[in-house]
């Protein structure tokens, strides 16, 4: 080994000694080090205590606790769709299956899907296949086509629900 050689591990070894030193010993505070810490405490301290007063309990807003006091009633069981269906209630309903938005019809065909010869209808946000039965109702899902569902009873036809289209394309 040369000269040379030797004085660059003594220095590499001592650098690495230093390093481990200063890793492992626990360090003075770097000058200045608290009072940026002690500013920084306090800033959050004003912060926390702005909004402690910004969302103080008497300040809630009456339409918060009215939706907090519905939260905590009962739910039902369908959450979205307070109408109950069934077969005797539907047949006095027209038969064309006429309705123009969600809110004015009972029943809302809103999507149809067609993979390979497998075809689903989603009816009031559900995903029904030919034969299926609604969900909490007597009627049965007896055809799916592109543009209308049938739905009726196992034995017969009671309504016809038009593909829901908000802008009236065709």
């Amino acid at each position: 080994m040369s000269v040379r050689e030797k004085i660059v591990v003594a220095l590499m070894l001592l650098t690495v000694s230093y390093g481990l030193y200063s890793w492992l010993s626990p360090g003075a505070p770097a000058p200045g080090g608290t009072e940026k810490a002690s500013g920084a405490s306090q800033q959050i301290e004003a912060l926390v205590a702005n909004l402690a007063q910004t969302f103080d309990q008497s300040n809630t807003l009456e339409h918060d606790r009215l939706l907090l006091e519905r939260a905590e009633e009962a739910w039902t069981a369908r959450l979205f769709l307070e109408k109950a269906f069934g077969a005797a209630s539907l047949e006095a309903v027209s038969s064309t299956g006429e309705g123009g938005a969600p809110g004015e019809a009972a029943l809302v065909y809103s999507g149809y899907i067609a993979v390979g010869a497998r075809q689903v209808a989603v009816i009031n946000g559900i995903e029904y296949e030919a034969g299926d039965q609604l969900d909490q109702s007597a009627l049965v899902l007896r055809r799916i086509q592109p543009d209308l569902v049938t739905l009726g009873t196992a034995e017969k036809d009671l309504l016809s629900v038009p593909l829901w289209n908000p802008l009236g394309l065709h």
